[in-house]
């Protein structure tokens, strides 16, 4: 399997599931504790325009933003992030406290986490229509606007 590089100044659908199929949120406060580590994680790389959190899978649609430096979290200087290797901090993040709230262990997340890269306005609009439908494509709601979980609300 060939996995899309990630490239600045582009858009990406970025979605992933629970291995084997396993719930990656199984109370609500792991969808808002996903949402604040993804904020810790991925802000400063990641431009967020639309989101979907269900309850065994995940659908997203970032902008990398263009070549930045911040402040390092512990206050030592400027550094580069890379969107693949803080997507990669936020997953592993999230994992391990899974595991330790509920008793598991190993991988929580499908590997390698899928993305798509978005070439033109059309292709773009689709991705944020599926996106907010997508918890009533599933049968989780009756009218995706409904779902707590989503950045359709914002």
């Amino acid at each position: 399997m060939q996995i899309e590089n990630f490239t600045t100044g582009n858009y990406f659908h970025i979605y992933n599931r629970g291995i084997n199929g396993e719930d990656l949120f199984k109370e609500k406060r792991n969808y808002h504790y996903f949402l604040q580590q993804y904020q810790f994680y991925c802000t400063d790389v990641l431009e967020t325009y639309a989101y979907a959190l269900l309850k065994n899978h995940f659908h997203m649609l970032v902008y990398i933003k263009e070549t930045i430096e911040v402040s390092r979290k512990d206050g030592n200087g400027l550094y580069k992030p890379d969107a693949s290797k803080q997507l990669s901090h936020f997953f592993n993040s999230y994992a391990q406290s899974v595991n330790k709230a509920y008793n598991r262990t190993g991988p929580l997340f499908e590997s390698p986490f899928e993305r798509k890269m978005i070439a033109d306005d059309k292709y773009l609009t689709s991705v944020i229509y599926y996106l907010h439908y997508n918890p009533q494509l599933h049968g989780f709601v009756t009218d995706f606007k409904a779902w707590d979980f989503s950045s359709y609300q914002a």
